[in-house]
């Protein structure tokens, strides 16, 4: 019973430190915010912490793909795709940008593109099996293998 009330002070802590933004200064900080945002479904607000890492690094793939990430589960398609857009500017090879992006275009009934994102990641990897999945279930969905 003792360990309970000993771990009471430091979960105060933590849920004070996580339940504030004052003091956050970097971009991994506002990042790890967002996450942790994100992680409770407050979808809103993790993308105004990702807005706020990407204002001090605009190179945070990270940053990028978790805000795309959280403007998709708000159905704000569009938007989410442009953050992916970034991340591919960044970085072209980026396997998870273009499966998410497939995924986005997918939600949108853009099925043709979905599938041409899938096929650019499995031509960087041919192995990964989110690509493969998603283009499959997609190419069935679309009356093409």
């Amino acid at each position: 019973m003792t360990s309970k009330f000993n771990l009471l002070p430091l979960l105060v802590f933590v849920t004070m430190l996580f339940s504030s933004c004052q003091g956050i200064t970097t971009a991994e900080e506002w990042y790890d915010r967002g996450v942790v945002l994100s992680a409770q479904g407050k979808y809103e607000e993790a993308i105004e912490c990702y807005d706020r890492a990407l204002k001090t690094d605009p190179t945070h793939i990270n940053a990028w793909i978790n805000k795309g990430n959280a403007l998709y589960n708000r159905g704000k398609y569009e938007e989410a795709v442009k953050c992916y857009d970034k991340i591919l500017e960044i970085e072209p090879k980026h396997i998870n940008a273009w499966v998410n992006k497939g995924k986005v275009l997918y939600s949108q009934g853009d099925i043709k593109e979905a599938i041409k994102c899938y096929d650019h990641a499995l031509e960087i990897d041919q192995k990964n099996t989110s690509a493969w999945l998603d283009r499959g279930g997609n190419s069935d969905r679309s009356g093409k293998i």
